[in-house]
């Protein structure tokens, strides 16, 4: 099974190389940087589409500012509503990364994980965040199979999270991740302000500090579970179950609720006024432009959106092959034909009805019930 992890490592330095030459190539050769630099140097310096003024001014720290002020800037088209496949675009990818991220986080609070370099995910996260999700996710994909001691462990206790942070994950990714993400979703004018719509796209870019901030606090506010291990144990596995569950509905509620849209937008155009007929294509949604040195964006919101198309692309993909080596690497035991057959088609109906990353959270969900199944079967306590 080691040939195959380390294909899997390889195919997944393969994906983050794509995802760092589509990041730099958006960039940096396609138009998108020049668009901000002229905005910058030469002005006016208006928000895209509008009146109002450019926010520059955050913390008072120059380098921060301008780091601020820029990813306000490159994503401000896609939020604001003016650019309509981006912003269906980033509702789903939204909904997507709640789940995947309430997924390695889980991951990263295992008992077999704890403090090891899988585990910092909210360091994970502001790479991610300047970095790029296609660039950086595979290689968190790549160090957990390199690292992890559960990987090929079949000892249930490795798996399991305690209650009170199987808890905090759920309340940290609603307080530091649903909420900044609606708040900063809101319209300007009608709702609220431009400057505040500026201050809260600014906000959202720190969720990874914010949900492991909240994370690393309700734990401790919590009541601790009995003390009795077996009673503990049964706690850990409904909560999982219980979070499992929850995220990959949330995901399910995205991916159903995009491919409603998309699908009223192509067999019901008549819904639809003229300028928006064909703009829902799934392909104009969903698959990102070639680029090349003759491809050039025409604004900084096309730039932004077709960055998005490659992270989420690239990132998703990632996750989703580290799942199924996970999953294929615990199932290895007791498959047959006709089991790999099942196995097949019911991953292929979980990607079309709950997305890459709905997808991945039950390949993971599968995995452990594998080996809390394999324990019972022999006997063993979960420890």
């Amino acid at each position: 099974m080691s040939h195959l992890i380390n294909a899997t490592k390889a195919a997944l330095v393969f994906l983050s190389a794509a995802g760092f030459y589509a990041t730099w190539y958006i960039l940096l050769n396609n138009g998108t940087t020049d668009y901000m630099a002229h905005l910058r140097d030469v002005g006016p310096r208006l928000l895209p589409g509008t009146k109002e003024p450019i926010k520059t001014v955050y913390t008072g720290v120059p380098a921060i500012d301008h780091q601020l002020t820029v990813l306000a800037l490159f994503f401000w088209e896609n939020v604001d509503g003016s650019n309509p496949a981006g912003s269906l675009f980033c509702f789903h990818f939204a909904t997507q990364v709640a789940c995947g991220w309430g997924l390695l986080m889980i991951e990263g609070l295992r008992h077999g994980n704890r403090w090891t370099i899988i585990s910092f995910i909210g360091t994970w996260g502001v790479f991610v965040q300047n970095a790029a999700y296609a660039v950086i996710i595979p290689y968190w994909c790549i160090a957990y199979l390199s690292t992890s001691r559960i990987v090929s462990s079949r000892r249930v206790s490795e798996y399991l999270v305690d209650v009170p942070n199987l808890a905090g994950i759920a309340i940290s990714m609603v307080l530091g991740y649903v909420l900044p993400t609606i708040l900063m979703s809101l319209p300007a004018p009608s709702i609220i302000d431009y400057d505040l719509k500026q201050w809260l796209m600014t906000f959202w870019q720190f969720f990874p500090v914010w949900v492991s901030v909240v994370q690393g606090v309700v734990p401790y506010l919590l009541p601790k579970p009995g003390e009795a291990s077996r009673v503990s144990d049964i706690h850990m596995l409904m909560s999982m179950r219980i979070l499992y569950a929850g995220l990959i509905t949330t995901a399910g509620i995205g991916q159903a609720s995009t491919m409603t849209f998309l699908a009223t937008s192509k067999f019901f155009p008549e819904l639809f006024t003229p300028e928006f007929v064909g703009v829902f294509n799934p392909s104009n949604v969903f698959l990102p432009a070639t680029i090349s040195p003759s491809t050039k964006v025409p604004s900084i919101g096309a730039g932004a959106f077709l960055l998005l198309q490659y992270d989420h692309l690239i990132g998703s993909t990632s996750m989703a092959l580290w799942s199924t080596v996970l999953f294929v690497n615990t199932y290895r035991n007791g498959a047959t034909y006709q089991s790999v057959g099942l196995m097949i088609v019911g991953g292929i109906i979980m990607m079309a009805l709950t997305g890459p990353l709905g997808y991945a959270t039950a390949c993971i969900w599968a995995r452990d019930e594998l080996i809390i199944a394999e324990a019972e079967a022999d006997g063993k306590k979960m420890q």
